[in-house]
């Protein structure tokens, strides 16, 4: 089977947003996950319990990290493929629908 010119386009893109889209979303979550665990962390040891000891701001900090780390590559593969799986439909669905009008206009009226 020969594949079209846009098919190869689409697939090359396809390529692109996973491997771009992806590594950019593990990014971005990574770096929420980090900025959370700072912000824990500040306001354990200098706001709401001036008296807790560093060891334990320090824990605190770490299981908020951690939480908003444990569902990261699921999330990732989500908010990846599945933009990638509606865009193939929509494109499909388009040249379908494309087709199906232009193959009412060729036929003859009685």
């Amino acid at each position: 089977m020969r594949l079209k010119v846009w098919h190869r386009i689409g697939i090359v893109l396809s390529v692109l947003w996973t491997v771009g889209g992806g590594g950019w979303q593990a990014v971005q979550m990574g770096k929420l996950a980090a900025e959370q665990g700072e912000l824990t962390y500040s306001l354990c040891y200098s706001g709401s319990h001036p008296s807790s000891p560093e060891a334990v701001c320090e824990a605190q900090a770490q299981r908020t990290r951690d939480a908003y780390r444990e569902g990261l590559w699921t999330e990732v593969a989500a908010r990846t493929f599945l933009p990638l799986a509606l865009a193939w439909a929509a494109a499909f669905l388009a040249i379908w629908v494309t087709r199906w009008v232009l193959a009412g206009r060729e036929k003859p009226v009685d």
